[in-house]
């Protein structure tokens, strides 16, 4: 495996793991790809994300969330991040927080910080994806707004007053939809969730 090898197959996915390469390449051993890969990073060829996962260093993503959900697989954009994307609460977040199924976990790149939280499987819904450019299929899975609130007061048990949140009053929710997700969590954040509907 040479660098115009791997950067001819990488063009196609510029975000990639080493058993992509594996499969790109399978007449190399595991070792072989990985000090070639070690050496590439050292050159400044690729970046790498975390152990085990690569990006071209000439690829420039300027929208980390493209990286959010390569980075922990399977997870979608949500809590505060998600909050302040759709204007529900002024903070501007210091890292892109996403929730997954696995164990909560915290990734420092060149990029930017990417922190995930775990939630139970029966709550890994509420989500879409977004494709920014029509033309490559890389993409992100962001919270629906409602759901990025809900999570966000699901694993925040602390907060028992909506007020907390200084959550901004010009910003629709769909409160049937709220309602409806609601249904899923615990019951201290149903009882959040009718503060809202009652406020309406």
């Amino acid at each position: 495996m040479n660098w115009i090898d791997l950067r001819h197959k990488a063009q196609l996915i510029p975000i990639f793991s080493i058993n992509d390469v594996l499969k790109w390449f399978p007449e190399e051993t595991e070792n072989q790809v990985s000090v070639q890969l070690s050496r590439f990073v050292s050159s400044n060829q690729l970046s790498q994300l975390r152990n085990g996962l690569y990006l071209l260093t000439e690829y420039q993503i300027n929208n980390p969330f493209l990286m959010a959900n390569a980075i922990r697989d399977p997870s979608y954009i949500s809590l505060e991040t998600a909050l302040n994307y759709y204007g529900l609460i002024p903070d501007i977040p210091s890292a892109v927080t996403s929730v997954t199924i696995r164990k909560t976990k915290t990734y420092e790149t060149p990029f930017s910080k990417f922190i995930y939280r775990s939630i139970k499987p029966d709550l890994f819904f509420g989500f879409e994806f977004i494709r920014p450019n029509p033309d490559n299929n890389m993409g992100y899975n962001l919270a629906l707004p409602e759901k990025a609130l809900l999570d966000y007061l699901q694993l925040n048990p602390h907060i028992n007053s909506l007020k907390e949140l200084r959550l901004r009053k010009d910003q629709d929710l769909n409160q049937i939809k709220m309602s409806e997700f609601a249904k899923h969590f615990a019951y201290r954040v149903q009882n959040l969730v009718n503060q809202i509907n009652e406020n309406e």
